[in-house]
């Protein structure tokens, strides 16, 4: 169902993540190559509770 996603993806991704470290960012990346990849560095894996501000501001420039 993945390669049926037409719209612009925008994938957040925590640089502390434990889960999904940054080792498996170029397996997701190949699922989504088009893709905008936002690295942010003081989060982990919740980023919406970690970094609340921060992933405002990443999904408002997204938004456009």
């Amino acid at each position: 169902y993945i390669k049926r996603i037409t719209c612009p993806v925008l994938i957040p991704w925590g640089k502390r993540d434990q889960d999904l470290t940054l080792e498996r960012v170029p397996i997701v990346k190949s699922l989504f190559p088009t893709a905008r990849w936002v690295l942010l560095d003081e989060v982990q894996y919740y980023i919406y509770l970690e970094a609340p501000e921060s992933l405002a501001m990443v999904i408002g420039e997204f938004l456009g």
